[in-house]
């Protein structure tokens, strides 16, 4: 299976509370946010939101991406999740659905797949376990008590899983995939 990574900070377990709101805007709508801003006090916290996910800005800013490639996207949801942009597009579909929290654990556990040293495994396992698997987790991932007893293994492949059948098939149908895969069409006869 490809290698899967999300765009941010290698400060995530320091990673602060400042900014909630921003975390509910696409990275369109910080970006557009920030340079509205002028020279606020919010200025502060919204450039320190920036700066942890620069990148990911800077791909939704400046590289839109060709029609062929959003249509590529619909191939498979390996496909998706392996384009930035594809990435930060599905991330705001599922946003809007308020089930971020499947593919945030699902690229929690493939990051957790490269951790070293040892070390650091236990303690971003420890995490990943209090914020997607317990039962008291805030941001608890869709699956019934037998599955959330197994390992982390077969629950990022049953996320995924979930991902493909449910959500990848209603993103693929909806208004936000349709306009950037019918971009190119557009512009092509006109």
């Amino acid at each position: 299976m490809k290698e899967y990574e999300e765009v941010e900070s290698d400060e995530e377990e320091e990673e602060e509370e400042e900014g909630g709101v921003l975390r509910s805007l696409s990275p369109p709508q910080t970006c557009r946010l920030v340079c509205s801003l002028g020279n606020t006090v919010n200025r502060k916290n919204v450039l320190k939101f920036l700066l942890a996910n620069w990148i990911q800005c800077l791909i939704v800013l400046f590289f839109r991406p060709s029609t062929k490639e959003v249509l590529r996207w619909a191939e498979s949801l390996e496909a998706l999740l392996t384009n930035q942009y594809g990435l930060a597009v599905f991330r705001h579909f599922l946003r809007s659905e308020f089930s971020e929290e499947n593919l945030d654990f699902w690229l929690a556990v493939e990051k957790f797949k490269r951790s070293r040293p040892l070390g650091k495994m236990a303690i971003r396992a420890s995490k990943i376990y209090d914020e997607f698997i317990s039962t008291k987790a805030a941001r608890q991932v869709n699956v019934d008590s037998s599955v959330r007893e197994s390992t982390n293994q077969s629950l990022r492949l049953r996320i995924f899983g979930l991902m493909e059948t449910d959500s990848y098939p209603r993103f693929l149908k909806s208004h936000l995939y349709a306009q950037l895969a019918n971009q190119g069409i557009q512009t092509t006869t006109d």
